[in-house]
């Protein structure tokens, strides 16, 4: 189940929830999720000056006390990621931790484990900003909700806008700016024994869109079997 599917449900059944709200939820059921090829959740781990760094998606402080008593920062598989004819894609909701890797924006937490030089958080320095607004439409009752992130080059006086909109109630939802939907074939295991070939519609992004606004040299690494996501600077 993804976000969007969560939100539909619940706005058919007239509740709403704040984006923060939805967001962890979004996360949870995420985590659950049994689905196969060709997507994944998957940890991110950046490559750079020969030295590899986990991101931990726990936050600093959680980080900071876990190495103070010696022990590894928890990593939690929480991004999905999509893959469509060799490009990659997650949705809007999940852009944050990777927007922060390509800006070079995080706080850096040096522990040497054994697979990894360190570990990596978020700093919240304004990288990335999510906003919500809600307008009425022609019907009274009925409201479109606008999703914006903005996203800010460090070094750059330019900016990103991920659009898209959802209307209330049903959950139908359009696209606005640098989005996309996709129906991509998945396998689902709703419960043991039993396997679901279907087709879905996702909202999502394309994440080379990303890359080419804060570092066109950054490549990008997918491992199915590891579950990592490996961004790589020069």
């Amino acid at each position: 189940m993804n976000l969007y599917t969560v939100q539909k449900e619940f706005l058919k059944k007239g509740f709403h929830f704040p984006v923060l709200g939805l967001f962890l939820l979004s996360m949870i059921l995420s985590s659950c999720s049994m689905t196969e090829s060709p997507n994944a959740m998957v940890n991110l781990v950046l490559e750079e000056g020969g030295k590899k760094y986990a991101y931990t998606h726990l936050g600093s402080f959680l980080a900071e006390e876990q190495i103070k008593r010696n022990e590894s920062p928890t990593l939690i598989p929480t991004t999905r990621i999509f893959e469509d004819e060799g490009k990659y894609y997650v949705a809007p909701t999940q852009i944050k931790a990777i927007a922060e890797l390509m800006s070079g924006q995080f706080k850096r937490h040096d522990f040497k484990d054994a697979s990894c030089d360190g570990y990596l958080s978020s700093n919240d320095q304004g990288t990335y900003q999510m906003q919500t607004k809600s307008r009425s439409t022609g019907k009274i009752g009925e409201q479109e909700i606008e999703y914006r992130i903005s996203l800010k080059h460090p070094e750059k006086e330019e900016q990103m806008e991920i659009v898209w909109y959802l209307k209330t109630p049903g959950g139908g939802e359009r696209i606005g700016q640098n989005c996309e939907k996709k129906s991509l074939q998945i396998i689902e295991h709703p419960y043991p024994g039993k396997t679901v070939l279907s087709s879905k519609e996702f909202l999502l992004v394309d994440l080379n869109k990303i890359r080419d606004f804060f570092d066109q040299k950054i490549s990008l690494k997918f491992d199915q079997d590891q579950q990592l996501l490996t961004i790589q600077k020069n």
